[in-house]
């Protein structure tokens, strides 16, 4: 038996979000200082969960460039414990993934595993977007550092809060 849903729901209690839990399709999405974006989704036997972290979206297209940074960075995928860039054609999109397969993990084991994620995460979103030199010109996106931390927030399935 998984416990994957209860280990979402600790997290989210632990993050001030007391409501974050999967849905009954096994979906949920939390949102990191308004920019960074973590789906969870618990396999159809609820033996595994795919963690995806939104690293640059609407790519307009996957140049020799960008593609050449993501093989660099997954060329250290031992060292991220099996996190891996990938291009999701459908919403023209780099991603990160992370598959979860010990059903049995403790709750410190994986609020460590998330805290590494959305590390790697900003790591390889700064990697690409300098690469790309911040080409999407959306300065909404852009963080303040001097921003104060906002309290959380529930907005249907996706859970917001800061780090």
């Amino acid at each position: 038996m998984s416990n994957f849903r209860e280990l979402v729901k600790e997290f989210g209690r632990a993050a001030g979000l007391p409501a974050l839990q999967l849905d009954e399709d096994g979906l949920c999405r939390i949102v990191i200082d308004g920019s960074t974006t973590i789906d969870f989704e618990l396999g159809a036997q609820g033996d595994a969960l795919l963690v995806t972290g939104h690293v640059i979206p609407e790519v307009e297209e996957m140049d020799d460039a960008i593609f050449s940074m993501c093989m660099e960075l997954n060329s250290d995928i031992a060292t991220h414990n099996g996190s891996f860039l990938a291009f999701n054609g459908n919403d023209d999109e780099i991603i990160l993934l992370r598959r979860l397969d010990n059903a049995a993990m403790r709750y410190g084991d994986f609020e460590a595993m998330l805290n590494a994620f959305a590390g790697y995460l900003e790591q390889c979103r700064n990697t690409l977007m300098s690469g790309l030199g911040d080409a999407d010109d959306d300065d909404e996106d852009d963080v303040d550092d001097g921003d104060e931390p906002a309290a959380p927030q529930e907005n249907g399935m996706e859970m917001v809060f800061r780090l």
